[in-house]
This record gives C-alpha cells, sequence and structure tokens, in this order.
C-alpha cells in the first residue's frame, strides 16, 4: 500500500512540473488570465509572468479592458501593468481616468498605479491621474486622491494649485481636511 501511494505521489508531481513548464499552445493572454484566476490569496508576482512568456503588458491591458473579466481578474491585471511603465499604459490611464462611470475601486487602483509606474519618471502621469480621480462624484475616490497626494515626491505646483481650488470647492468635510493636510505637507517650506 506504501509503495502505490509513492508511486501515485511520484507520478502526480511529474505531471505537475510538466504542466507549469509547457505553455501547451495557449497564447499569452490565456496563460495570463489563467495565472490571474488562482484565488486570492496568490496573486502572481510580475516574475511569475514573466515566465508566462513575451507580451505579458499587453495580455494584461487586454484582461483589464474585457469587460468580461471578473472585476478581481481585471484590478488584478491593473496591479501589475504598474511593472509595465509604457505609452500603452499611459494611454490607458489617461483613458480610464477620464471616464465618469469607472468604478470607485478601479479608480483608486488607477492612481496607485500611476504612482508606482511613473510617479518618479514622469510625474506628470500621475498628476493627470490624480487630477481627474480629485473631481470624482464619488467621495471615497476624491478622499484617496487626497492622500495619494501626499505619496507624490515632489508634486509641481500646478498640481498644488488644482489641490487648492479643490479645496474650495468640496463639499465632503473629511475630503477637505485631508486634502488641506496634504497640501500642507506637500507645500515647500
Amino acid at each position: 500500500m506504501r509503495r502505490v501511494k509513492m508511486v501515485a505521489l511520484v507520478m502526480m508531481g511529474s505531471t505537475l512540473v510538466f504542466c507549469s513548464t509547457t505553455h501547451g499552445g495557449e497564447d499569452t493572454t490565456s496563460r495570463v488570465r489563467g495565472r490571474l484566476s488562482q484565488g486570492y490569496e496568490s496573486a502572481p508576482a510580475a516574475s511569475e509572468l514573466e515566465a508566462l512568456g513575451p507580451g505579458v503588458d499587453k495580455a494584461l491591458i487586454e484582461i483589464y479592458r474585457d469587460p468580461a473579466s471578473p472585476m478581481l481578474q481585471r484590478m488584478r491585471a491593473l496591479d501589475l501593468l504598474a511593472s509595465y511603465p509604457s505609452e500603452e499604459l499611459k494611454t490607458l490611464l489617461d483613458a480610464e481616468s477620464a471616464r465618469t462611470d469607472l468604478a470607485p475601486a478601479l479608480a483608486r487602483r488607477l492612481m496607485a498605479v500611476s504612482l508606482r509606474a511613473f510617479g518618479e519618471r514622469e510625474p506628470a502621469v500621475a498628476e493627470r491621474v490624480w487630477a481627474a480621480n480629485s473631481a470624482s462624484k464619488d467621495a471615497t475616490v476624491r478622499y484617496d486622491a487626497a492622500q495619494a497626494l501626499g505619496k507624490m515626491k515632489q508634486p509641481s505646483a500646478q498640481l498644488l494649485r488644482v489641490a487648492r481650488e479643490r479645496v474650495a470647492t468640496e463639499t465632503d468635510l473629511a475630503v477637505r481636511g485631508e486634502l488641506e493636510k496634504r497640501i500642507t505637507a506637500a507645500e515647500p517650506r
């Protein structure tokens, strides 16, 4: 009986190793989609996705844009796109930030992705996404935008001017307070 169990374990292990090292003819998008669907606790790292083959960044954009993709896959794809700063990602961030029907969870993720991907290299990209989200109808998105202001290394004078204008028109007290706090901390001394 013990020998049968050992043989079964060896066969299962070798099958798993073989399956994980071959692509089975699937395109990159299918492999990435499959990896993104493996449960909440096991979100893949960028290095794991690179092992799936070339074109991972384009596959992530395709998955994010696919309205049939489950929200969890779309959010994971967006998060992982921060590891692939590109012109395509800039275009996606600008287009999505301009949408007024975007789910608040995705709007907040857009800010985080823009900061991680472009915050230090091209702060203007992150600032455009911030400006769009700080004008959202949803107070939670505006609050998160105020907090994101504090995560920017050196907000531009123009962005701080826009933030001050937002304070003047902000109706939510919590958002206004957070904006004022972040503007004060970001202003040069």
